[in-house]
């Protein structure tokens, strides 16, 4: 993105994915509100800064599926889920197939 404040609230989310930095500590970091740094994301990412995070998360977690061999435990843990079942549910939601099936495993 041309935009430097956003540029850097996503960098600050890609390197810290596994602690989930709330969105008033992005904010603060970049130098900028909480209220503008949801309109940046509004304005040219089409979403909100959580749901943009929540799926850096997810395509992290797909990524350590495919190409490791972490259990799906350690996947959740790694991309700053603290349940298991709660990831499941919301990367089923997103990908439409389990971490176990995404995986490679048996339906």
């Amino acid at each position: 993105t041309r935009n430097s404040k956003l540029a850097h609230a996503l960098r600050i989310m890609e390197e810290n994915i596994e602690t989930v930095p709330q969105t008033k500590k992005i904010a603060e970091e970049v130098g900028i509100s909480t209220r503008q740094l949801e309109r940046l994301f509004q304005r040219y990412l089409k979403t909100t800064p959580r749901n943009h995070m929540t799926d850096l998360r997810l395509q992290r977690s797909r990524l350590l599926l495919q190409q490791t061999d972490l259990d799906v435990v350690d996947v959740a843990i790694a991309v700053g889920f603290c349940s298991t079942g709660h990831f499941s549910r919301v990367y089923k939601n997103k990908f439409g197939v389990s971490p176990h099936v995404d995986r490679g495993g048996m339906f």
